[in-house]
């Protein structure tokens, strides 16, 4: 498990500069330049964004205490997880950008392989188990 999440004062202000952005999607919560999901993106304490509005940094919080955020996304779909079940590609997809982060994994979000989900599923039950 990884040991690479910033705090919430710097999440917060990584967030507010990507959504005083240009290039910030509101409506995906995405950066047109990196494509990346922002939310999460501005958890990653080893992540810079591309247009260097802000930096990377050094962090000490781990798996014990991940950013709310990402627990969130991780118990807003509680039951797909548990069903195995996704309603939606997106819902997938950002699901298991969430377990690649958590787990410092590198799943494709298309994935369809069996072996790769049930990996995926178990690691976010664990997630599901301790704050869900």
């Amino acid at each position: 498990m990884s040991n690479f999440f910033v705090d919430k004062k710097t999440f917060n202000e990584r967030l507010d500069i990507c959504r005083a952005c240009d290039y910030y999607l509101p409506l995906l919560g995405n950066c047109a330049v990196c494509k990346c999901f922002m939310r999460l993106k501005c958890s990653i304490s080893k992540l810079s964004c591309p247009k260097d509005k802000w930096q990377a940094v050094e962090s000490d919080i781990g798996i014990d205490k991940l950013p709310q955020q990402l627990v969130d996304k991780v118990l807003e779909v509680r039951e797909q997880i548990i069903s195995e079940r996704f309603t939606d590609h997106k819902t997938k997809k950002e699901i298991i950008e969430v377990y690649n982060i958590i787990y410092g994994a590198n799943y494709k979000t298309g994935t369809n392989c069996s072996s790769c989900l049930k990996d995926i599923h178990n690691g976010l039950m664990h997630i599901i188990k301790k704050y869900g």
